[in-house]
């Protein structure tokens, strides 16, 4: 029989609790459709509607958000809901995050760079991924909420992961590549037989940690029809939107120096902050020869970064393109709330404020 832990409702409950983007939403609202419940009928036994992630730059109490999950499986009946939302899970959901997913080399460039970012719209739950030996284990972990009340989530990106790598290998390593094995830290709201049909693999419950097993070789196969330079492409579509050309100098108006270098962060600056050394080697010159020649321009390497990242940042929000979370994955950023403090430092204004 299906069952749902009912959250507190209680201030206490949600000022200790993490915060998650309204973009988490979707795919709760999205589960809800797919098993046939019409969203009215969530709305009205909630109060929640799928204009709720319309804003999806604001944050919400993840006790909230697990209430909602509680929620939907007690109205449509389906202990197994979040299984059903991860098994229809696709990168192309995930904005920004995704379509560079969809264009990496390799499925293990596509799932590092899903680890490193999907933190942005849940930070309630902690992932990891490791290789041990010819295992691939993901990890995850919710410092902060009980197994029972997160339980809907892990079930979803347990689905999830297996899902999107079938996905981004066009369904070809479907044979080779399936689930060893599921361990979960939450009791089955349902038979267990149930979980191991849906996931093709043993299943087990009440475990101290909450893994997913599969081959390490999931790892080095190739992403179907990816395209490589997907990040400048990306910066390009979104410049034409504002009306500004990748590689344009905008520090100082005279140098060949300054447009290679902003050409190269164009197209590395979303895997993280390229060091000097890096960018130097890649234009073909010695650390020290780069230093002297950024210093003749009057700008230090430093400070070209900042003055880069400022000037696309504010393009990119006033272009209403993508959210605060797709901005900061997009110009290298951990975290959203770490763009959301530099923005403040170069302009004085919140992203959420900024050309209003």
């Amino acid at each position: 029989m299906a069952h749902a832990t009912h959250l507190p409702d209680t201030h206490a409950a949600r000022a200790r609790s993490p915060t998650i983007s309204r973009l988490a939403y979707r795919p709760l609202f999205h589960a809800i459709e797919l098993v046939g419940t019409p969203l009215q009928a969530f709305t009205d036994a909630t109060g929640l509607s799928h204009d709720l992630t319309s804003n999806f730059d604001e944050l919400v109490s993840a006790v909230d958000y697990y209430a909602a999950w509680q929620a939907a499986i007690t109205l449509t009946g389906q202990p197994l809901l979040g299984l059903i939302c991860g098994a229809n899970m696709h990168p192309g959901n995930l904005g920004a995050l995704g379509y560079c997913m969809m264009n990496s080399p390799l499925t293990g460039d596509a799932l590092r760079l899903l680890f490193r970012y999907r933190h942005m719209d849940n930070r309630s739950v902690d992932a990891h991924l490791d290789e041990d030996g010819d295992d691939l284990v993901v990890s995850l972990n919710s410092p902060v909420l009980g197994p029972e009340t997160v339980a809907p989530f892990m079930e979803m990106m347990a689905a999830a992961y297996g899902r999107m790598f079938h996905q981004l290998t066009n369904f070809q390593m479907v044979d080779k590549y399936q689930y060893r094995a599921v361990y979960f830290t939450h009791a089955p709201r349902t038979e267990v037989a149930a979980y191991e049909k849906f996931l093709r693999c043993p299943v087990h419950f009440e475990q101290d940690a909450c893994r997913v097993i599969l081959d390490s070789g999931a790892l080095y196969e190739k992403v179907h029809q990816a395209d490589p330079s997907v990040f400048g492409a990306l910066i390009h579509t979104i410049s034409e939107a504002t009306q500004f050309r990748p590689g344009q100098a905008t520090v100082t108006p005279s140098t060949d120096l300054i447009g290679a270098v902003h050409g190269y962060l164009h197209q590395h600056i979303s895997a993280g902050l390229p060091e000097s050394a890096t960018v130097a080697a890649a234009l073909a010159m010695s650390l020290s020869t780069f230093k002297r020649r950024l210093q003749a321009h009057g700008v230090t390497y430093r400070e070209l970064c900042r003055l880069f990242r400022t000037q696309q940042a504010q393009r990119l929000i006033n272009a209403h393109a993508l959210s605060v979370s797709e901005v900061a994955f997009m110009l290298g950023f951990s975290s959203a709330s770490a763009f959301s403090r530099a923005f403040k430092q170069w302009t004085g204004q919140a992203p959420s404020d900024y050309g209003r």
